[in-house]
Formats: C-alpha cells, sequence, structure tokens
C-alpha cells in the first residue's frame, strides 16, 4: 500500500531512538537547561522567526507551536500532530509478548493485536517471518516532554516492557543542543516501574564533529544523572525529516545517502566505544532513499523503522525491505496507553529468545559484518507486589517502616518523596530484613514513601541494579515525622482544606479568614509548594502554607552569657505584638527541653546551674489571639557555658 506524504511526513519526523540491547541492569527538582557550550556549529536563523512558529498539519490546517515548547525542537510538528491530532488507536490489549500470537502465513507467522481508539476494535500488527525467528516482539513506547506527566507503573501494567526516552535535540535552524526538560523524570520513574530504558537524541547534525558531539551530549546526561545503569536498550540517534517542507538545516544542507550515513556512523560508533549499543532511527522512505540503512547495518547497527502500517516490510519499491536490519519496528505514533493522556508512539522491539543467543552473532546470509553482541535482560521472576507497609516508629529526624513478605523476592528497596505525586528518592537495598529507618528527615514533616521488592538469577547479582528485575511498588503511605514544638496558624484569607496537598485534590471544606488551625505537619505538592496538613473542627486535611500566618512572628536577636558561675543570662529583641515570653533550657542541643520561666522583658536569668557545663536555650513569643495565648515558632537554639 502506498504511503501519504501525510504519512511520510509523520514517518520521517519520528525519532531516531533506541539502541543498545539488553545490557546488564533530599531535594528532589529538575532543571532543563542549553548545553551551548556543547553546541560547536554555525548558527542559522532564529528560532524565533514566524516560519518556525507555524506548522502546516497533515489535515491542512497551519497551528502556531504550544506555549512551553521549543519552536526551534525539529520534534514539535509532529508531537503537535500527536497531542492534539485525533489519534484512532486504543490501548494494547495484552499483557505479555506471547499473548494474542497466532500463526497468519508463512511471510507473517506472528500478529499481535491492540484496540482501535474510534472504532473499539482490535487492530492487527503482523510480524515478518524473519524479524520473529528466535526473537519475540516486545511492545516498547517512545517518549519526549511533549508526552506531558506519564505514570509508568499504569503503562507497564497495560502490557508495554520498555521506553526510549529523548535525552535532548539540536535546534534545526539555530544548530544548539537542548536538554530534554523531562529526560530526568521520565529515567526515573520509568526505572522504579521496571522498564528496559533506551535513549535517543533528536539530531540535525550535519558533519561528522556535529554527529559526534550529539553521541557525547546523550554520554553526558547518562554521566551526569548515575543513569548508566538504567539503560539497556539501545543508545540511538533520530535522523529524519522532520517537518516535510526544507525548513530544517539537516534538509537544507543537501546532504548525499552515503555521506549522511557517514555522519550518522560517527554518533554510533562514539556510543559504541562508550560501551552501549547504537542503534538508527527513521522512516522506511528515509532509510531508502535518503539515509543509506544498509550501510548502517553492514557496519554492525541495527535500525530502528517506522512505517505505520499493519505490515513493516509489504508495499512497492518507496519502502526499505531488509528485515533484518531493523531490530525495532515503530508501527504507529498515535496509541493509547494507560499513564499517558494523549497518544504515543508504539514500537515493537524483536527481542532475541535464547535460541537466538547460541547462535553465531553476524548479519544476513552472504554478509561477513558482525553485529553488536546483544546482552539479554535478566530473565528472573518479578517479585510480587509489596503489602501491607506500615510505619512502626518516629522522632523528629527519621521513621520506620516495615511490611509483609513478597513471593518470589531477593531484596527489598524502600522510595521516599516528600511530596504525595513527587519524585522518588532510592533509598539503600535490604537484604534478609523487611524493615528501615529512614534517617536525616525534617521534624514535623509529611513523607510518602513506598516499598518494591526485587529478584536476580545470581545471588552475586544482588548490588547490580542491572541484573535485577523489580515487582510492582506498593500501594503508597503518608508517615510523618515528630513535630519538635506544637503551633498553631491563622488562616489570612478563607481558604480551601483539601484531602490531600494540591490544588486538585477534593475540597473537603472552606476554612474562614482569622480561624485557628492547628499544625500538624508540612508537606509538598507535585510543583513542590508548600502545604500544612492541619486539624480544624474535627477533620484533618491540608491549606496551602501561602493563605496561612502564625500568630506572632518568631523570636530573634537571641544573645546568651554565662554572667556568673552557675547563672547565665538570655536576651532577644522585642517581637512585635507579643505579650510575653518563655525560655526552654536543656543540656542537649535536639530534645529535653522544659519550659524555665516567663516574662514579659526580652531578657531573663537562668540560676542555679552547674559550673562548666554547657546549656541550650530556645525563646519563642506569645500573643492573645481569640481570648487565648498563641505561641510562635521557637527561636533558633542557644548555646551557652557556665563559668
Amino acid at each position: 500500500m502506498e504511503i501519504s506524504m501525510k504519512h511520510i511526513r509523520a514517518i520521517t519526523a519520528i525519532a531516531l531512538s533506541a539502541s543498545m540491547l539488553f545490557g546488564g541492569t533530599g531535594a528532589l527538582s529538575f532543571a532543563t537547561q542549553t548545553y551551548a557550550a556543547e553546541a560547536k556549529t554555525e548558527t542559522g536563523a532564529s528560532a524565533d522567526t514566524d516560519s518556525n512558529k507555524t506548522y502546516t498539519t497533515s489535515s491542512g490546517e497551519t497551528v502556531t507551536c504550544p506555549a512551553g515548547w521549543d519552536a526551534d525542537d525539529p520534534e514539535w510538528g509532529r508531537a503537535y500532530e500527536q497531542v492534539y491530532g485525533e489519534g484512532n488507536e486504543g490501548t494494547i490489549s495484552y499483557g505479555s509478548a506471547s499473548a494474542g500470537v497466532k500463526l497468519y502465513s508463512a511471510t507473517y507467522p506472528v500478529s499481535t493485536k491492540w484496540v482501535s481508539k474510534s472504532t473499539g476494535k482490535k487492530v492487527t500488527y503482523y510480524h515478518h517471518a524473519d524479524s520473529v525467528e528466535n526473537a519475540e516482539p516486545i511492545p516498547v513506547i517512545d517518549v519526549s516532554y511533549h508526552n506531558g506527566s506519564i505514570d509508568f507503573d499504569k503503562v507497564k501494567a497495560a502490557g508495554i516492557e520498555g521506553v526510549i526516552i529523548r535525552a535532548g535535540y539540536r535546534g534545526y535552524s539555530n544548530g544548539r543542543m537542548v536538554n530534554d526538560s523531562k529526560f530526568v523524570k521520565y529515567m526515573k520513574d520509568a526505572k522504579e516501574a521496571g522498564l528496559h530504558i533506551g535513549v535517543y537524541f533528536f539530531s540535525q547534525a550535519i558533519s561528522a564533529s556535529e554527529a559526534k558531539a550529539e553521541a557525547n551530549f546523550v554520554l553526558k546526561r547518562l554521566k551526569d544523572n548515575d543513569y548508566s545503569d538504567y539503560v539497556d536498550l539501545p543508545v540511538v540517534t533520530d535522523v529524519e525529516n522532520c517537518f516535510g517542507d526544507g525548513r530544517e538545516r539537516l534538509i537544507k544542507a543537501k546532504l548525499s545517502k552515503s555521506k549522511l550515513a557517514t555522519i550518522t556512523l560517527n554518533f554510533l560508533d562514539t556510543v559504541k566505544d562508550a560501551g552501549y549499543e547504537g542503534m538508527v532511527y527513521s522512516g522506511s522512505n528515509f532509510f531508502l532513499k535518503n539515509l543509506d540503512g544498509d550501510a548502517i547495518y553492514d557496519a554492525g547497527y541495527p535500525l530502528w523503522m517506522a512505517r505505520y502500517n499493519n505490515y513493516a516490510f509489504s508495499g512497492g519499491s518507496n519502502f526499505y525491505k531488509n528485515v533484518q536490519a531493523v531490530r525495532f519496528w515503530q508501527c504507529s505514533s498515535t496509541a493509547k496507553v494507560s499513564g499517558i493522556s494523549g497518544s504515543v508512539d508504539l514500537d515493537y522491539w524483536y527481542r532475541p529468545t535464547d535460541a537466538a543467543l547460541t547462535a553465531e552473532s553476524g548479519n544476513a546470509a552472504g554478509n561477513t559484518a558482525q553485529t553488536p553482541v546483544v546482552k539479554v535482560a535478566p530473565k528472573s521472576v518479578a517479585p510480587a507486589k509489596v503489602t501491607n507497609v506500615k510505619k512502626i516508629a518516629a522522632n523528629t529526624k527519621s521513621i520506620t517502616v516495615n511490611w509483609d513478605a513478597a513471593k518470589d523476592a531477593d531484596g527489598y528497596q524502600v522510595l521516599i518523596a516528600n511530596s504525595k505525586s513527587g519524585t522518588y528518592k532510592e533509598l539503600e537495598v535490604l537484604k534478609g530484613k523487611r524493615h528501615l529507618k529512614i534517617e536525616n528527615l525534617a521534624a514535623g514533616t509529611e513523607y510518602s514513601i513506598r516499598v518494591r521488592a526485587f529478584s536476580v538469577e545470581d545471588a552475586a547479582d544482588f548490588n547490580n541494579k542491572s541484573a535485577r528485575v523489580y515487582g510492582a511498588k506498593s500501594d503508597l503511605i503518608l508517615a510523618q515525622t515528630n513535630r519538635n514544638q506544637e503551633i498553631q496558624m491563622i488562616t489570612k484569607t478563607s481558604m480551601n482544606m483539601r484531602k490531600y496537598a494540591g490544588t486538585s485534590s477534593k475540597k473537603m471544606k472552606v476554612v474562614k479568614k482569622g480561624k485557628i488551625v492547628k499544625v500538624l505537619a508540612y508537606t509538598r505538592d507535585s510543583s513542590g509548594k508548600v502545604w500544612v496538613k492541619v486539624s480544624y473542627s474535627g477533620k484533618v486535611g491540608y491549606i496551602s502554607k501561602v493563605g496561612l500566618k502564625y500568630p506572632v512572628a518568631k523570636v530573634t536577636g537571641q544573645k546568651a552569657s554565662a554572667t556568673a558561675k552557675n547563672q547565665t543570662t538570655i536576651s532577644w529583641k522585642k517581637v512585635k505584638g507579643a505579650k510575653c515570653y518563655c525560655v526552654y533550657r536543656s543540656t542537649k542541643p535536639d530534645s529535653g527541653y522544659v519550659n524555665i520561666g516567663k516574662t514579659t522583658k526580652t531578657k531573663l536569668i537562668s540560676k542555679k546551674l552547674k559550673s562548666k557545663t554547657t546549656y541550650y536555650y530556645k525563646v519563642r513569643a506569645f500573643k492573645k489571639v481569640s481570648k487565648k495565648y498563641r505561641c510562635g515558632l521557637y527561636s533558633d537554639v542557644l548555646t551557652v557555658k557556665t563559668k
């Protein structure tokens, strides 16, 4: 079947992603930045020109680059059609690679299915006999920041087994290399979900040095974020005609087929020298006419080919036909997968089976060029989901949790975040125990905690991240450290009290201006903003901290001195509105404080002390609000040693 210009434009816009087949395997925020120092290329037209900001869709509509997207990102036009267009596919309809397989014909003996969004019927994809000889079709997706928030646990539950994540791109007019702003979060979340991971870079390289710089850009991102062990799929360069209207620098360069292949090999050789397997992504027609796919394959590298059809290799002479060269097939750009709000690219990875691993590695019959050694992901059984996670102890600096044993587990890992929907930090790996004391936490703070089990095929690989097979993460629990002071706050205006932190959470009630709420803990929402867990009118909920204030300001300017042999003098600055002050003393800096006196002045003498002993003091102010005395925060701790 002939492919229209609409399909060619879409295909050529696909990202050259995955390349390295299965090898082995607190502030929580991420940033996007342009690596100008690494982009030693000529600068083209500004990305702010009107022509860069618009794109003509396959339906003929002229659209503008959405706010928050980079108009010089070569992938934005295709991404627009994917996110805002009308997709026609639905969720993966099977949960494993073997499901849905049937005998169709000698040429296409294996088929897989998924559901059409528009018709509700299953769409069938047929896999060539040479593709599935000693291999199995594994469903994979590829993503960039255009795909927005992704719940990778749901993605995996839908039947997807791997993801190829964009590390960055080169601007198609200005030539600058830019980080993909979702790369770090996607990598961490995909790893936590237990997915196989590859990475890709959207290329606009027009010279060997630029291709090598793009490879080093990706390698640096992996190294800087300590993601080397995360990657067990290829490192990919995406080489394609992204807009179809000749605007991008790669097309303007008018490179010959052989020249572009030579440039591309510089990327692949660079990542291979760093220990990864390289791979090239492009469309079927582009591999045939613009980028010499056979030359890439003969050099020892697999191809990731886009062709949106039920078959990857059927059709006329306009399509690439070297089945042996294609290890990944991108069959759709409008897949619907649980955990992703819009459409997403669907790919099939032809993963070698055990039979393939025992055969000598080589190309198609008659070729002597050798393919890179293919490493296969561990075959260990994924353990069961961890259940019954509980907080069993806490103090102002730690929380201790335990959980029930999970079937087939060789070890456990605890994950913690400072918000219910935040990014989780991986804590130490546990062997032979099902409890952990999580230390160095903030007092009076609520944390989100999950636990997951993992298995390894060989006990010697227990500490090898790439050798672990993770089970599903436990249900989330919210646990808080103990408060180091009882405190109340006052609403500055009418505020919504919600079930959880965040404006998207269910509203429980409205707390009017000037009302007193009891502070239970502090936490953050998914955007990092501080919320306060409060008790009010018999209910517990969350109010944004911006709408609350303390009854009286924190004491500052405090001083302490040993004025006599067995006494010290404590002083501080006057607090506006304060009616009195209380002073607290201890022989330990973090605990054991007792109230040693109340005063309306800004000084207090502490008497009958032991000589040559260190004491610690805190002060706080009190103000009368709603006929009761309400306190502010403790001052910073003062330290003084008696004479």
